[in-house]
């Protein structure tokens, strides 16, 4: 995004009347300058749409006119009905759509709210994607760090002991043969260190988050043990996605991986970064029915939350630097706000449009706003993920502004989520392991892998 810069020529003598003359005609220039800048920059969630009474369908009024006498039923919509949907209207829109995917998600889980664990094992990467934190070019100036097997090892054992089946081992993605060799041994003494306290004498629900691998070793570590896997494709639009990675990452190899994860049997999760530079809303009512056309069992998506020293993160500093010079500094709070709104109405259409899949409430919601994760599950999230790193490792694993904050302690996390399910009018299900309904519906249908190429 290229700042014009303005160069006029002005009188060189009387340096009293070239002052004078200079604020005369420069500081109108760069009025208009900041309003149109500002304008360009200012993202399509903080900008209030009012729809067309002719553009509003039936599945539209059906969501917005919802009051709870009727049960919701999932919807097929349209692109054009996502963007209507997912466009900013007003509270009461807003809050028709969400108490019409909870009512979806009450009918499939009642008040239940599954958990897992997650471990963030390592920080080393070898991908340089423009928004991370812990992205490859940071090299030394971020504490790198490889939590060794005995710690997670002991510490997977006391979150079972705690009431978690499920957990997630996270990364940054190296996929040396030696990395799989050792994730791969882990998993299977992990299973088998934990058989005696699992539901079904089989072990901990094992969920990795490591990145592109080939399908021989995805399949390698689902023999080990291995029951999910999660790989964030971040946007379902290749255009956009080479916008947010650098020219070496593929948008077709990263879909491929999911195909592969889907049809080896995983239960599949994927998801996209919300509210991100350079995104509009037909990318987001895209990324929901790439949701669909995946067959994805598991969500993951959150608030795009900037990170210092990226490229991305440097970009929106510079914008709302522009924004609050203008607009003062609320603007950065009503930022959050909308950010957060906008995950809302994310969450809530995919429960409406995908049914019976897991909805995580991602854990970044909280470095916006407290009570955001309360919201998703009044909005279709049926998952709480909170973080049982060792807090030593916390600082090195910050791939947004604050993360390395949130859930400190050992028995934070566990009253965390308790409360925040409390707070939704909801309880935990421990010590169960939360598969997805509608990876067990495609099992059990043998129904194929519908990505698109």
């Amino acid at each position: 995004n290229p700042i014009p810069i303005f160069i006029l020529a002005l009188p060189r003598r009387d340096p009293s009347r070239r002052s004078a003359q200079m604020k005369a005609t420069c500081l109108p220039l760069l009025q208009t300058f900041a309003r149109s800048y500002s304008a360009a920059v200012m993202p399509f969630f903080m900008q209030r749409q009012d729809t067309p009474a002719n553009q509003l369908t039936e599945n539209i009024r059906r969501i917005w006119d919802f009051d709870g006498t009727k049960p919701a039923t999932p919807l097929t919509l349209t692109q054009e009905e996502l963007e209507i949907l997912l466009s900013k209207h007003s509270l009461e829109q807003d809050g028709a759509l969400f108490r019409y995917a909870h009512d979806i998600s009450q009918h499939l889980f009642g008040n239940r709210v599954a958990v897992r664990g997650i471990l963030e094992f390592s920080n080393h990467c070898m991908k340089n994607c423009k928004y991370c934190g812990i992205r490859r070019d940071k090299g030394k100036s971020i504490y790198r760090y490889m939590i060794p097997d005995e710690v997670l090892i002991e510490r997977s054992i006391a979150a079972q002991k705690a009431g978690f089946q499920s957990m997630v081992y996270q990364s940054g993605e190296l996929n040396f043969p030696k990395q799989i060799d050792r994730m791969e041994n882990l998993v299977r003494t992990i299973k088998e260190l934990t058989k005696k306290d699992s539901p079904d004498g089989q072990g901990l629900n094992i969920v990795l988050s490591i990145g592109e691998l080939s399908r021989r070793d995805y399949k390698r570590l689902l023999d080990a043990g291995t029951n999910r896997y999660l790989l964030r494709i971040e946007s379902s639009n290749p255009e956009l996605y080479r916008e947010l990675h650098p020219a070496d990452h593929s948008w077709e190899r990263r879909r491929d991986c999911l195909r592969d994860l889907s049809d080896l049997g995983y239960q599949m999760g994927t998801g996209f970064l919300i509210g991100v530079p350079y995104q509009k809303v037909h990318h987001l009512a895209q990324d929901i029915l790439f949701l669909k056309s995946s067959n994805a069992d598991m969500i993951g998506m959150g608030p795009y939350v900037p990170a210092d020293k990226t490229p991305l993160g440097d970009l929106w500093y510079r914008q709302f630097a522009v924004l609050e010079a203008e607009k003062g500094p609320e603007i950065k709070t009503q930022w959050a706000n909308d950010i957060v709104d906008l995950t809302m109405r994310m969450y809530a259409l995919a429960r409406i449009t995908l049914h019976d899949v897991n909805i995580a409430a991602t854990t970044a919601l909280r470095a916006l706003d407290p009570l955001a994760q309360v919201q998703g599950l009044q909005a279709g999230c049926n998952v709480l993920m909170p973080n049982l790193t060792p807090a030593k490792y916390r600082e090195g694993y910050e791939i947004y502004k604050e993360k390395a904050h949130l859930d400190e302690g050992t028995q934070g996390p566990i009253d965390t989520v308790t409360r925040v399910a409390r707070a939704a009018g909801k309880v935990i299900r421990w010590n169960q392991y939360g598969d997805s309904m509608h990876h067990a519906i495609r099992m059990a249908q043998r129904t194929k892998p519908l990505l698109q190429k």
